[in-house]
């Protein structure tokens, strides 16, 4: 008896805890009953996708002009993958997804993941699983999924010809172009925005004054043209923070391919770079961003030990600067280079110093992880230029 009272005592606790977990979902229950119950009644389209290995197949409905439901079917070399995604002001509220493994000899489904992700205000706030699980919102994963799947559903929100949502699942720009940082055929852009806020006069000057505030982001984004609408392509995880490419002894360098599908970014403070990142373009979306500031840091000091370049000076003691990032197609295919100099600051008469051009292979398209995940690149080389 006291057995059984104990757990109804236990099920009585878990009570509030449930209705809470289901409380700060009630509106995405809300919009999926109203969305479905509706469907027969909107607008239907349909897209295809060219990819590899199979073309995604994209459908979205239209209630009144404004686009509620996307389905992308995702066919993959050991089964198919669906995603469900409902929107509200162009922006993903609720997304369900499910992944079905097929066993290549009998045909049959040997596994299927369900994964279910509830947005608010255009930020993931809850992710749950596989079985329902919920995944930490601050960990890793967590923050890599949401970049994947609002990359995703921005990237099918284009392809079904509408204008994509802007930061937050507001309706209104909420972003600037950083000047002089344009793509080679003018449609793309480095941006910079903040979270939650108009990107007003007052709000410049306050990240003049600060360098940084909270929700500070950095995009690429596709400027307005004859032929589409402004657009959020992803995130570079990069954190500068003017709409001018310099200011004071702070800059960023952004670099582009020479067919647009390649950019990098190199941000510096005091003339010292803090981050090099590297993304790729395709199909109305940004991959994840390969850093490359220590692999090219590293690859110098390893050129130049041995050579007599240190002198007597411990390498620890150099202070490295990075600039100069390129893309540029070569023989060995497409590359990143970046110059990579290192001197010893506290000496002033004649201190040592070096430069080294160190090059990276971009692994091409057919090699690579597929689309969302950072570019691969390879060290190909470095060369001491001085």
């Amino acid at each position: 008896m006291r057995k059984l009272t104990a757990l109804c005592a236990g099920a009585a606790a878990l009570l509030p805890m449930q209705t809470r977990a289901q409380a700060d979902t009630a509106p995405h229950r809300a919009a999926y009953a109203e969305i479905n119950g509706n469907q027969a009644t909107y607008r239907y389209a349909k897209v295809t996708l060219a990819e590899d290995p199979a073309d995604i197949t994209v459908e979205g409905w239209h209630d009144d002009g404004t686009l509620r439901k996307i389905v992308a079917t995702i066919p993959g070399e050991h089964g198919t993958g669906v995603e469900e995604y409902y929107l509200e002001a162009g922006a993903p509220l609720f997304v369900y997804t499910k992944y079905d493994t097929v066993n290549t000899r009998t045909g049959e489904v040997a596994a299927v993941v369900e994964d279910r992700y509830y947005f608010k205000e255009g930020d993931l706030f809850k992710w749950l699983g596989p079985g329902k699980q919920p995944v930490a919102p601050g960990s890793a994963d967590f923050a890599e999924r949401a970049q994947t799947v609002k990359a995703d559903c921005t990237r099918f929100v284009i392809a079904l010809g509408s204008p994509a949502p802007v930061p937050g699942g507001a309706r209104d720009q909420e972003w600037l172009p950083v000047a002089d940082t344009t793509s080679h055929d003018g449609s793309m852009a480095l941006a910079i925005a903040v979270k939650g806020r108009k990107p007003t006069k007052d709000l410049l000057e306050e990240l003049i004054q600060e360098e940084s505030v909270e929700g500070l982001v950095n995009y690429i984004v596709r400027l307005k043209g004859r032929d589409h609408e402004p657009a959020v392509l992803g995130e570079t995880r990069g954190t500068w923070w003017s709409d001018q490419r310099s200011s004071g002894n702070s800059g960023v360098e952004v670099v582009w391919s020479e067919d647009d599908r390649h950019v990098a970014q190199l941000t510096y403070a005091n003339y010292t770079a803090y981050e090099l990142l590297v993304c790729r373009v395709g199909a109305g979306r940004l991959s994840k961003a390969a850093d490359l500031l220590d692999p090219s840091k590293n690859a110098a000091l390893k050129k130049v030990a041995g050579t007599g370049h240190l002198g007597n000076f411990d390498a620890a003691e150099f202070t490295l600067a990075v600039h100069h990032p390129r893309i540029m197609d070569t023989a060995a295919g497409k590359v990143v280079q970046v110059s990579v100099s290192g001197e010893i600051a506290h000496i002033n008469d004649d201190p040592p110093h070096w430069d080294t051009t160190v090059t990276f292979r971009i692994v091409s398209d057919r090699e690579e992880t597929p689309a969302l995940d950072a570019p691969v690149l390879k060290w190909l080389s470095t060369e001491i230029t001085e």
